[in-house]
């Protein structure tokens, strides 16, 4: 496995040397040119992190996402393919650095757009308190704990860098905990709808810590009252979309339909509405990212029905699901090549990886302790474990901003493959434990009780 993966990056390096080496150090080239570089680059960069995830998940039955990892990585962190992948980013004439932190952004907002979409509001109001209880919990028990931990390990770390350390560990990933329900047959049953919803609170939770921080980081007074103002903006920003989406979106998607039925509207119709909000809570002080979630957020009260053939297969996270597959892989491998595996080789990022690991599992099996009835807490433990692709975003916020240094940055990186590979070793056998304690217990909520909710 080690080695197809150094293969795979070995040819992609080799590509970029290649590339890199074709004009003369003087060259001046025209838009044309610089294209017909960095598209075969980054496309290429897509197809080998994509190869990687598959094999990651066939081999292993772990997440792709910790092959797009593998990659980036290796691409920066092996001799020789390092020194070729670097020379490339950083030659003023292909500006492959540029072009490959505008795909990652895209891939992010992309990848937010159709979070929103999927956002299952009946599933979210639902367990809306039980879900937000747990989530709470779950955030601020090893986010306080990993905050208080820091300054022993790295004192110079500001309080602002060190909230948003501890803020990385916020974020759930639903990839790991979905593959495994769905897999086990468990996904309409009430624990895997309430892991759901929390993932959901999870994200919600985190786009708001990002918001609160990218306000803070532009520069304007940092007080409590400063940010209880942008908490509650981001609050009512959010409450709005929901709001102008139950009543808008299905009026706008039954005037579309009647101009063009095409399932290119429906994708269009998804694409202004995530760029408008996009553009909406960058005017309003909040985090563009934010606006991109609420934007698919805003349609999901839409089923589309005016559009024929608009089925779960083909309808339109279906649409955006090839393109959120193409970019985000490109995200997350570039992320992972700026991990530096030898600063993470030392006592001080280990120190720090084990103890927020360790933070977050305690924090998850305390928040466990309040799911109630119906519900088995071992599966929700592990099931919200797996830290998701906006703590990687937070991340990259935190380095740009050199609020942190690079060995942090690896820490994160490593914090993500650790979580899925724990919710991936502990979540099978935690779900036929709980099926051989009770087997019902994972039975499918009932047609009643979804008409009661």
């Amino acid at each position: 496995m080690k080695p197809l993966l150094i293969g795979l990056a070995l040819i992609l390096s080799l590509v970029l040397a290649g590339v890199a080496k074709q004009h003369t150090a003087g060259a001046t080239l025209s838009l044309e040119e610089q294209l017909a570089v960095i598209l075969p680059c980054l496309f290429l960069l897509a197809l080998v992190a994509h190869v990687a995830g598959g094999l990651v998940r066939r081999l292993f039955g772990l997440s792709d996402t910790i092959g797009w990892i593998l990659v980036g990585i290796l691409l920066t962190n092996v001799p020789g393919i390092k020194d070729l992948v670097e020379h490339a980013l950083h030659d003023p004439r292909f500006h492959l650095h540029t072009a490959l932190e505008v795909a990652s952004g895209v891939g992010v907002w992309f990848l937010l757009t159709e979070a929103g979409l999927e956002t299952e509001l009946p599933t979210l109001i639902r367990n809306a308190g039980r879900g937000t209880l747990i989530a709470l919990i779950g955030v601020l028990v090893p986010g306080v704990l990993i905050y208080f931990v820091l300054p022993v390990l790295y004192p110079e770390l500001s309080p602002l860098a060190r909230t948003l350390v501890a803020a990385m560990f916020t974020p759930t990933s639903l990839g790991v905990a979905a593959i495994f329900f769905k897999n086990a047959g468990i996904l309409s049953s009430q624990t895997a709808q309430l892991v759901m919803a929390v993932a959901a609170i999870d994200d919600i939770i985190g786009l708001l810590i990002l918001t609160t921080l990218n306000g803070m980081l532009g520069g304007g007074q940092v007080n409590a009252v400063s940010i209880l103002l942008l908490l509650g903006k981001a609050i009512a920003f959010f409450v709005a979309t929901l709001t102008s989406g139950h009543i808008l979106a299905p009026y706008l998607s039954n005037l579309l339909a009647k101009f063009n039925d095409h399932e290119a509207m429906r994708l269009k119709l998804a694409l202004c509405s995530a760029s408008t909000f996009t553009f909406l809570a960058w005017k309003w002080g909040l985090s563009p990212l934010m606006g991109a979630y609420a934007g698919g957020v805003f349609l999901t009260s839409v089923h589309f029905k005016e559009f024929p053939g608009d089925t779960e297969e083909h309808g339109v996270e279906h649409l955006l699901r090839g393109v959120k597959y193409t970019l985000v892989p490109v995200f997350i491998a570039s992320v992972a090549m700026k991990a530096n595996i030898s600063l993470f080789l030392h006592a001080k990022p280990m120190l720090l990886l084990v103890t927020g690991v360790g933070a977050l599992v305690f924090g998850k099996w305390v928040s466990a302790r309040f799911s109630g009835r119906g519900v088995d807490a071992a599966t929700l433990q592990w099931g919200a474990l797996s830290r998701g692709e906006v703590a990687l975003v937070m991340a990259n916020m935190g380095l740009a901003s050199q609020l942190f240094s690079s060995e942090i940055m690896t820490v994160a990186v490593m914090s993500m493959v650790a979580t899925i590979l724990l919710a991936s070793i502990f979540l099978g056998p935690a779900i036929k434990r709980a099926r051989t304690r009770d087997p019902a217990i994972f039975a499918p909520i009932s047609p009643a009780a979804h008409e009661h909710a």
